[in-house]
């Protein structure tokens, strides 16, 4: 059971959590965005005891992974399994093959790249670390 304050602002709190963004810059293997693609369902959906609009879990999913979560890594293998966690989890507890509908493309919106670093064309200054580097690969 819902809180009498839930209750009363849940469509309020379900429109800010359709329209909420989260970006995590060091996706990774995609642990937090699929971490918080589970809360933000769980949350919709305990909301919708009391909106009774009939959504499924699968919409709900699929709503927040095309709205509401970005990501960057500097390595593009993570990249690509921090977008297939996104798609298995998406699919994962559907029944009926026949209603899932194309995966969404995520190419926008889990991407390569150094969120860390400065941007534009500026280089990185990084004194005896980078000298340090370069002579360990020197090495080989």
């Amino acid at each position: 059971m819902l809180p009498a304050s839930v209750r009363r602002h849940a469509a309020e709190l379900d429109a800010a959590l359709a329209g909420i963004k989260l970006c995590d810059p060091a996706i990774g293997s995609g642990a937090f965005p699929v971490g918080m693609l589970h809360e933000i369902v769980q949350a919709r959906l305990a909301l919708d005891t009391q909106l009774k609009s009939g959504r499924t879990p699968y919409a709900l999913k699929r709503h927040a992974i095309q709205q509401s979560i970005y990501g960057v890594d500097i390595d593009g293998g993570a990249v690509e399994i921090a977008k297939l966690r996104l798609w298995l989890s998406l699919v994962v507890d559907e029944e009926s093959y026949a209603d899932i509908q194309p995966l969404p493309n995520l190419d926008y919106k889990i991407v390569q790249g150094n969120s860390l670093g400065p941007g534009g064309d500026k280089p990185v200054q990084c004194g005896a670390l980078c000298r340090s580097r370069c002579a360990q690969t020197a090495l080989f």
